[in-house]
């Protein structure tokens, strides 16, 4: 099982993530194609943890705000996964997918002639966006990062915490329940030197 082990099926992460099921299935399967792995039960269906949850929201967002395609939005996060945090190979994925962008502008740009002057520094201002996009996604997932730690040693501290608590409740309660058992005793004394007082003084 993966980190964070609550389990969500389909119908539950597509409401979390506010998209269709079928859209959710689609998003699954690039990543799968790419080699990540799911939880799988045993007529195949998946099911996802709080892990998955993460990855799928950093999908989201490389396909609807940065307008990646599903299979580079996979190789984002497929190479990002295999990195273990390293920002080196996950921008080898990007420079990969920028590449990409621009041999199909190349092979777009081949069939307008003459080439201008004003085509060409829209080659490369588009270009410049796209660097730029890059670099902002590298910053939001490294950010998710930093969260993701973040709220891991939150709840480190809290389960110490509340372990603390526990083990005081434990002592106070066992304190109680032996001051409980002395008062007992002692009125069991008490009673039995009672009885036998009136016993000889009669």
């Amino acid at each position: 099982m993966k980190e964070y082990e609550y389990v969500l099926l389909n119908k539950e992460m597509s409401e979390r993530l506010n998209i269709g099921v079928s859209t959710l299935r689609k998003w699954a399967a690039a990543l799968e194609k790419n080699g990540y792995y799911w939880e799988k039960n045993d007529d195949g269906t998946r099911y996802y943890t709080h892990y998955d949850q993460d990855t799928l929201i950093l999908f989201k967002s490389l396909v609807q705000e940065q307008k990646f395609n599903l299979e580079q939005a996979a190789k984002v996060i497929i190479s990002k996964r295999e990195g273990n945090r390293s920002s080196s190979r996950t921008g080898d994925a990007l420079q990969e997918i920028q590449q990409e962008s621009k041999s199909e502008i190349h092979s777009s740009s081949r069939s307008l002639t003459p080439v201008t002057n004003e085509s060409i520094q829209s080659l490369i201002d588009y270009i410049k966006e796209q660097d730029k996009l890059n670099r902002h996604l590298l910053e939001k997932i490294e950010e998710m990062e930093k969260e993701r730690k973040s709220d891991r040693e939150i709840l480190e501290r809290m389960e110490h915490q509340l372990t603390r608590q526990e083990n005081r409740a434990n002592e106070r309660d066992k304190m109680l329940m032996e001051n409980i058992r002395s008062i007992q005793q002692l009125a069991i004394t008490k009673q039995k030197k009672s009885l036998w007082n009136r016993l000889f003084n009669k």
